[in-house]
């Protein structure tokens, strides 16, 4: 089961423990694809060329920035990020999908992704973490993180 990477988006570096590995499951492309229409947009497909009033560039133009991340990227340095995702309001046991763009997506437990965060930061310029039940949603991207209530639907 163990894996290594997903070109441009993921990294098993730090390794990630293999009862974590079990909790992630990378999307197939037609998977991933659907997924984000319906939680991210139906007609752009990367963070970066979201438009303005899609919720991912909402949060990020009008919330503030929840944690800034990339000093502990850089050192390998994951509990701090960690112990702060913990705290938001989405339950341990919760699946979330992290998208890298329309096409590049896993699915994992919340658990599994918090302690695990510096990997699916390998690209920085957009990743965005939805939960399967709780509304509360991330963007990360570029050494930060917002944090708000995404709409039911895209």
């Amino acid at each position: 089961m163990a894996f290594t990477e997903i070109p441009g988006c993921f990294h098993n570096d730090p390794p990630i423990a293999d009862a974590d590995q079990l909790a992630i499951n990378v999307l197939d492309e037609s998977d991933a694809s659907n997924r984000w229409d319906q939680l991210v947009s139906a007609s752009n497909r990367h963070f970066m060329f979201l438009d303005e009033t899609e919720w991912p560039a909402i949060l990020v133009r009008d919330a503030s920035v929840f944690y800034t991340w990339m000093d502990d990227w850089n050192n390998d340095n994951a509990d701090a990020f960690c112990n702060a995702l913990r705290t938001l309001d989405i339950d341990l046991t919760q699946s979330v999908t992290v998208f890298w763009m329309r096409e590049h997506a896993i699915e994992s437990s919340w658990d599994a992704f918090t302690r695990n965060w510096i990997n699916f930061l390998y690209e920085d310029e957009g990743c965005i973490v939805v939960p399967s039940v709780s509304y509360t949603s991330l963007v990360l991207s570029n050494g930060n993180s917002w944090v708000g209530t995404r709409p039911s639907a895209a």
